[in-house]
């Protein structure tokens, strides 16, 4: 037989492995497939391709389910690698036109919405993208880049989420599991962490079957997943449970209390409740006011209320009477309705309000931005939860009007309000989310317009440039510059405030827009600042908004950023070069 004739009879597993090895890329094997009919043929086989998309993207990998048919990978491999130059494109894009404002929002989001829609797995792929352009450690030249895809990718995956809430729901009351709601919860709230609901049910299993092996060695048998236990057994698995948690620290999430085994009552409390009904113990939540708690029939035989047992998860699981829950509250007369079964949904909407409240106490209307950007997130949770909580309507709309984003969305909403609590606050906002509306296109169509250039030349007295990182010489935090004024142009209440008007050089000298280490962004006057003699790298979220890249001395301004300085990179590197002619201290 000639060297073609066995060739074209070798198995195509050994092809297969050949082409499998993790030493050839995607490239390789096309362009095997190149090389005559029987290499394109070997160059199809979904093994191959499968190897590729296994070791090409492990992680998403692990996500395609098991059973059933199964993919067509070399069409999959073919959509995701699409996806690498399809997300970098439309990245491309969002700085030119947000740039001046603080968040994409749904305006900026659409695009990559509807090339998702495109496919089965486009959600996922795009997911994945973003993720792997966010964890890249490698690659120069990306802050720009990274700084909207994070904001893509929590706007997008909250987008889906919405979804996930009316699946949700419309599920039968005894399927809406708890712990299903707070960990959509957890992913709204982070959508950075890797969060799903298999993983919250996985670790629920894990403190299950640790309850299952200490009874087993007390000579109790029970299973995971059954359907209930006997009445004279309830109490003894609650209080396995009570020996196997630790409930102290309040964490914000349900995946933290997963992971810490501490948190707030009411996220303790759907833990408990899930583990408890893994191993056949029905707790329920109940409407009980400023502490949370959960009851289970431990004397059916009892009746008016008599037989349920109330357990305080997060003190160890503390099991008590009404009357001694009642004395949580010894000045409050406790209705009957205290003691009630909340529904799903109400224990997910106080899950929220617990959330907005200790956002609102962070950060509050005109604080930083990134804090302002967290509370509206866990606010527009809320009006979808709770649709008819006015307050909660009009706060999300003051946010975004605040932060210059979703103004069709804002008037949506404002229109639905049926009651006004605060006489013309509703109507006022109204106006001022349609005016922004109209706006839009006035802007999109002035961008080129407005770059208001700087050119350092016409200003000597300017010292700096944007890009550098600074000292501050009085509070000695780090910082870098994005934007400087040859004079103060700060109101004069301000400058008094600050005590501007007491510096020797006063407002009569250039100020400096700089980024700080400590998330902030300050305007500091010019004999205040030098330049750091050992640069490091500034962790602010807002950086990648105006920086395409840190080279370990300075920063690289993007594309918006020098068009509005064009002659700072060239000071940048003039100061860099030449530190010695810094202004003396």
């Amino acid at each position: 037989m000639s060297e073609v004739g066995l060739f074209a009879h070798l198995p195509q597993e050994i092809f297969d492995v050949i082409l499998s090895d993790t030493s050839l890329d995607h490239i390789d094997v096309c362009r095997f497939g190149g090389v005559c009919r029987i290499c394109h043929e070997s160059s199809l086989s979904p093994a191959t391709w499968k190897a590729k998309f296994k070791q090409r993207w492990p992680r998403l990998f692990c996500s395609f389910p098991t059973g059933g048919d199964p993919p067509e990978w070399r069409e999959e491999y073919k959509q995701r690698h699409m996806f690498c130059s399809l997300i970098s494109h439309l990245l491309s894009q969002l700085s030119a036109k947000f740039y001046s404002k603080q968040d994409v929002g749904e305006e900026g989001i659409l695009p990559f919405l509807a090339e998702a829609e495109k496919s089965l797995n486009g959600f996922l792929y795009m997911k994945d993208e973003l993720l792997a352009i966010l964890n890249d450690q490698k690659s120069r030249g990306l802050l720009t880049k990274k700084f909207y895809a994070r904001k893509v990718l929590g706007n997008i995956i909250r987008s889906r989420l919405k979804r996930d809430w009316c699946e949700f729901f419309s599920l039968p009351p005894g399927e809406q599991l708890l712990e299903h709601g707070a960990a959509i919860i957890s992913l709204w709230c982070q959508p950075m962490m890797d969060v799903n609901y298999q993983q919250i049910s996985t670790n629920l299993d894990s403190i299950a079957l640790r309850v299952i092996e200490a009874l087993r060695r007390r000579n109790i048998k029970i299973s995971l997943g059954q359907e209930s236990c006997e009445a004279s057994q309830s109490r003894t698995i609650l209080e396995t449970i009570n020996t196997l948690q630790s409930f102290h620290l309040p964490p914000l999430y349900h995946c933290q209390v997963l992971e810490m085994k501490t948190g707030i009552p009411i996220t303790l409390s759907i833990v408990y409740a899930g583990v408890a009904r893994r191993l056949g113990v029905e707790c329920e939540a109940i409407n009980f006011p400023s502490h949370f708690l959960l009851r289970w029939r431990e004397h059916p035989e009892l009746s008016d209320g008599q037989e349920f047992t109330y357990i305080d998860a997060y003190n160890g699981g503390l099991f008590m009477s009404r009357p001694e829950c009642s004395r949580l509250l010894p000045a409050a007369e406790l209705p009957d309705s205290c003691f009630q079964v909340a529904s799903t949904l109400q224990v997910l909407q106080r899950v929220v309000r617990n959330l907005v409240a200790v956002h609102r106490e962070q950060g509050q209307l005109g604080h930083s931005v990134p804090l302002l950007e967290v509370l509206r997130n866990v606010v527009e949770l809320q009006c979808i939860l709770d649709p008819e909580y006015t307050e909660g309507c009009i706060l999300l709309t003051r946010i975004n009007l605040h932060l210059g984003i979703n103004h069709a969305q804002s008037i949506d909403l404002l229109k639905r309000i049926p009651i006004n609590p605060l006489p013309g606050l509703a109507e006022s906002l109204l106006r001022h989310h349609k005016r922004a509306l109209e706006r839009l296109k006035e802007e999109e169509e002035e961008i080129a317009k407005e770059l208001n250039t700087k050119s350092r030349s016409l200003y000597p007295a300017v010292c700096y440039s944007v890009g550098l990182v600074m000292v501050h010489r009085r509070y000695d935090y780090s910082c870098v510059i994005y934007g400087w004024d040859e004079t103060c142009k700060a109101s004069e209440s301000w400058i008094i405030q600050m005590g501007v008007n007491n510096l020797p050089q006063k407002q009569f000298q250039p100020f400096y827009n700089v980024l700080v280490s400590d998330g902030s962004s300050r305007y500091a006057a010019q004999e205040n600042l030098r330049l750091s003699l050992n640069p490091t790298e500034i962790t602010n979220d807002e950086i990648g908004r105006y920086f395409q890249d840190f080279t370990g001395e300075y920063y690289v301004a993007n594309d918006q950023l020098r068009g509005r300085y064009p002659e700072d990179a060239a000071g940048v590197a003039m100061t860099t070069s030449a530190t010695d002619e810094e202004p003396s201290d």
